[in-house]
């Protein structure tokens, strides 16, 4: 539905991927149309983050974004040397491979998005910015705390809640 007919809705969850935002190194697309949901069927057009940031903002509801890294970190993240960790993943729900995270070139690399999507937000106009109230760090494929889905195929790449 669209934002002016659900008048009780206080928030919205603006989502974006990694790879969406930085589909080659250096490379920003700030509205890029994600591709999950280019590929979905759903209305994408004026989707990416940028958009979905304003039209919360013209709707004046609070903002968390969130960014999906792991399994949606780009592709040229694992030319740079990081690990791709294998996974049994989970059949049409969740991925087969996420970045190895202990890595120091994939913290130094995701450091970096960080750096850059705070540096974004600062830069939106005081209208857009004060509605943001949170960001999060998407990791693993939903965003939760847990670093893969399915089952190791390489041990070597277990996190243990020590690390």
């Amino acid at each position: 539905p669209t934002l002016s007919k659900t008048p009780y809705v206080r928030g919205k969850l603006v989502r974006a991927t990694w790879s969406d935002l930085e589909p080659a190194p250096g490379d920003w697309h700030w509205d890029a149309t994600p591709r999950d949901l280019a590929s979905s069927g759903e209305e994408a057009s004026d989707r990416g983050l940028d958009s979905q940031i304003k039209e919360a903002a013209a709707a004046h509801l609070q903002i968390t974004v969130v960014v999906f890294s792991g399994s949606s970190a780009p592709d040229w993240v694992y030319a740079k040397g990081v690990p791709r960790v294998r996974t049994t993943g989970v059949v049409r729900v969740q991925s087969d491979h996420y970045p190895y995270y202990l890595n120091a070139e994939y913290q130094r690399l995701f450091k970096n998005l960080i750096a850059r999507v705070r540096e974004h937000l600062e830069q939106q106009p005081p209208e857009i910015r004060n509605q943001i109230l949170a960001v999060q760090a998407g990791f693993s494929s939903t965003g939760d705390f847990g670093p893969y889905h399915g089952d190791l195929l390489d041990a070597k790449y277990e996190i243990s809640d020590a690390d």
